[in-house]
């Protein structure tokens, strides 16, 4: 569903801040600089998780397509940018399909 979607995103966040953190940490640990700002980082991943639930022609289109299909139907999508692709992943996972990344 659409929450277990956006939580899901939330605790990828929370877990890539946590690295960052850790990996900072250790920099700093070894005697070199941390430049790793990880409030910075956190704002920045809640800024595409908003970008990415944004609702546009693109996002309706790509979710009408995936609800049409049936049971165990492929769809490929081809010539997609990065941010088409993440969304492509991101609705699929709403809908509660698989899917995966060739590039």
């Amino acid at each position: 569903t659409f929450y277990s979607t956006v939580s899901a995103v939330t605790s990828r966040a929370e877990a890539d801040a946590a690295f960052l953190e850790n990996e900072a940490a250790q920099r700093a640990m070894e005697g070199m600089e941390a430049n790793v700002d990880t409030a910075s980082a956190v704002l920045s991943d809640f800024r595409e998780i908003r970008r990415d639930f944004s609702s546009d022609e693109f996002t309706e289109g790509i979710r009408n397509q995936l609800q049409g299909l049936e049971v165990e139907q492929d769809r490929e999508f081809r010539g997609l940018s990065r941010e088409q692709r993440r969304k492509v992943h991101l609705l699929a996972g709403e809908l509660g399909m698989l899917s995966q990344s060739f590039s």
